[in-house]
């Protein structure tokens, strides 16, 4: 079954090198994503958001 794609605006035009955002996802408030310095981990533990995540170290 294929779902809905949902873009997460963060609220700002760019990421700076030092900024940190996190993403996080459900009633356990898990982390699924990062960007920290422009690196982007992400965090799948139950792999929910395999091959459908994806990421710009640009604009989130």
């Amino acid at each position: 079954m294929e779902e809905d794609s949902v873009t997460l605006h963060i609220g700002v035009s760019s990421i700076k090198r030092d900024d940190q955002i996190l993403w996080r996802f459900g009633p356990e408030n898990s982390r699924i994503a990062e960007i920290y310095k422009q690196n982007i981990p992400t965090y799948d533990i139950n792999e929910r958001f395999t091959d459908r995540l994806e990421m710009n170290n640009q604009t989130g």
